[in-house]
């Protein structure tokens, strides 16, 4: 018998008494009286009936308490209706079914579990016959756009443009086009009126429906030059609302901190026009990325393999994409990732609009170029030139003596802003960082391309905040756009003149001004030789190369000697003196102080370094290392004054450390 039915019974037991009991004759009041004091066996009997009533209270709340909601409505057993573990287990893969599937496949999950990429290779898209696809068509932008060929003229000095076609002439400010109220109001917020070259060319060419290839140097404006054409491309096309198909503007980018900067770019202008826009790019969350997707965002920024991911898992399609974006598209090439690319174009629709900015242009990319785009413009702004704002130093050293450079020089490039030190290996940046961190306080980040991606976000962020000095991969030459780096510094020569030009470009953003030095050993002659035609105008480069890389004598040597035929004064200044003018006829210099002396001779020490030490009490402006004429001495008789007394007393600063760096 269960406690109920006793208890029960234990009830009915005392009920049935007190009917008894009530069921008897009533008392007359004198016999209630007639004892004052409580018999022991009803005290008794009384105190069991108490404990029982509590007990099956008791166990009645219990009862109540282990009821848990059925289907259908209303309660039951908790020991009987409550989920069992194998139950438990069943609704567990049913809810996550996508993800335990994943994991089976060998596919990749973050630290939340969520399906991050698979790791085997990506198949080339399907064969898209688009004859057989109803394209919603294409909406043609209408803007009022200046033709005038004498301004295109007289631009064609800053931009070269390959066309016979007739084309929108450049404009000098952003107010000159025909954008957005909103648009035009961020800039001015952000501080942006004037266009730089290849903004001023390539956004009236875009906003002309025209398809675009746009070689530009590394930080001159090319992320706004087509994200600002891309907005009035999308608002131009019918809602997303109602029509299915994926984004309208689509950007890809060969590497994940590339992409996110444009993300970050554009992030601000779609939010001012209400225009979605969504990033898809390796290493982050999949999950999360096709959900952002599932919205029907109206630009994509992503690369390439994500991209694909996506559209193998229909998580989204080109059917709507019009306006089609390829930046920094000769690295994709430079990656291996030219089935990729071809993929996307097969598979995205053929009336679209399509851009392409590089830094270089040349064999595979100028191949793709021209099958991809369809009669395209060409212009070109500096192609493969390093900016004017930035400041080249070389230094040839052995391996060993590259560690000291740092030693020396990094605490004081520090305080001048933040610094970014390119190697080449993976391994090299943990020996760096390692080193780094033993001689200083100063906080070292790192960025390369074993990271997770959370892991690569998380430094750079920290890079952007309050980390001064970054040790990276050629994964940081693409896509860093930070004003505050001061100083790029190359522990190894790039392979390349093309990554040489991008990395270095991480400095001297913004028009800003930067410092790049690159240090170098007698085994990077070849990529010497490959740079020397760039640097033929810089005298104090091509000094460093002849004295600490012999081999390269000769080709140096042939650079010189055509500058001397080009420049008749150069080769005055440089060359030998003509046969009619005998070496004891040339004008000599006046007698040098012994202060002079000293100062020559302790700047030779700092040359030595590929640095002039400048002193400016002493040193006259220097050509090709010659003074020639000499300036007259001066009207005292002395031709160099006498370097100033030291300060005494107190009231004399400690002597700095001079360092062989310079």
């Amino acid at each position: 018998m269960n406690r109920r039915g006793l208890f029960e019974e234990d009830e009915s037991y005392y009920d049935d008494d007190e009917d008894a009991t009530n069921s008897g004759p009533t008392p007359s009041k004198p016999a209630e009286n007639d004892s004052d004091e409580e018999d022991p066996l009803d005290a008794y009997m009384n105190g069991i009936e108490k404990s029982a009533k509590e007990a099956k209270e008791e166990v009645l709340r219990k009862e109540q308490s282990d009821k848990v909601e059925v289907d259908g409505g209303g309660r039951g057993r908790g020991d009987i209706d409550e989920e069992d573990a194998q139950e438990s287990y069943f609704r567990y893969f049913e809810e996550n079914r996508e993800r335990l599937e994943a994991v089976a496949a060998g596919e990749e999950l973050d630290d939340d579990g969520y399906l991050v990429g698979t790791k085997k290779e990506i198949a080339p898209l399907p064969t898209v016959n688009h004859k057989e696809i109803n394209y919603v068509p294409r909406t043609m932008l209408k803007v009022d756009l200046q033709y005038d060929v004498q301004k295109r003229l007289q631009f064609s000095a800053k931009v070269k443009v390959d066309s016979n076609i007739n084309l929108p002439s450049p404009v000098d400010a952003f107010d000159q086009l025909p954008f957005n109220e909103e648009t035009l109001k961020l800039l001015q917020i952000q501080d942006i009126a004037f266009c730089t070259p290849v903004q001023a060319q390539g956004i009236p060419i875009i906003l002309s429906n025209k398809d675009l290839i746009a070689i530009s140097q590394t930080g001159s404006g090319k992320t706004l030059a087509f994200v600002l054409p891309m907005l009035e491309h999308v608002k131009a096309q019918e809602p997303l609302l109602n029509i299915d198909g994926g984004p309208i503007g689509l950007v890809v980018a060969p590497t994940r901190e590339l992409a996110t900067q444009l993300f970050k770019t554009a992030l601000p202008f779609c939010e001012a026009l209400e225009l979605t826009i969504a990033l898809a790019i390796g290493g982050e969350n999949l999950y999360s990325q096709k959900c952002a997707l599932a919205l029907r965002p109206h630009i994509v920024v992503c690369t390439p393999g994500r991209l694909m991911e996506h559209i193998e898992k229909e998580n989204t399609d080109m059917k709507r994409t019009t306006f089609l974006v390829f930046d920094e598209a000769d690295v994709c090439f430079q990656m291996g990732m030219q089935e990729q690319i071809n993929s996307i174009v097969n598979f995205c629709r053929p009336d679209r609009q399509t851009v392409m900015f590089s830094a270089t242009f040349a064999g595979a990319t100028e191949k793709f170029a021209r099958r991809a785009l369809t009669n395209p413009v060409k212009i070109t702004v500096d192609a493969a030139k390093v900016p004017d704002n930035i400041k080249q130093r070389f230094l040839v050293l052995n391996e060993s003596e590259k560690m000291e450079f740092f030693r020396d020089r990094l605490e004081p490039m520090a305080r001048e802003g933040k610094v970014i030190i390119f190697v080449n290996k993976i391994e090299k940046v943990k020996q760096v960082v390692e080193f780094l961190r033993s001689i200083t306080k100063i906080e070292i980040g790192e960025l390369h391309g074993n990271m997770h991606q959370y892991d690569r976000t998380t430094s750079l962020q920290k890079f952007r905040d309050n980390v001064d000095v970054l040790v990276t991969t050629n994964v940081g030459s693409r896509g860093l756009d930070i004003v505050q780096v001061q100083h790029v510094v190359n522990y190894d020569a790039a392979g390349n003149v093309d990554t040489h030009i991008h990395r270095i470009g991480r400095t001297g953003r913004a028009s800003e001004s930067g410092t790049a030095t690159t240090l170098l050993t007698k085994a990077d002659n070849l990529f010497v030789k490959a740079l020397l035609p760039s640097l033929k105008s810089d005298p104090e480069a091509l000094r460093v190369f002849e004295e600490g890389i012999p081999s390269l004598k000769a080709d140096i040597e042939r650079i010189k000697s055509t500058l001397r035929k080009a420049d008749p004064v150069l080769s005055r200044l440089t060359g030998p003196p003509p046969p009619s003018m005998p070496s004891s006829s040339r004008p000599s210099l006046p007698p040098q102080s012994a202060a002079y002396k000293n100062t020559t001779t302790t700047n030779n020490k700092y040359q030595k370094w590929g640095f002039v030490k400048a002193s400016e009490e002493l040193h006259q402006p220097q050509q090709y290392g010659v003074i020639y004429p000499p300036p007259p001495p001066p009207a005292s008789g002395s031709y160099y004054p006498p370097p100033p007394p030291p300060p005494s007393g107190d009231s004399a600063p400690p002597a700095q450390k001079k360092s062989r760096w310079g």
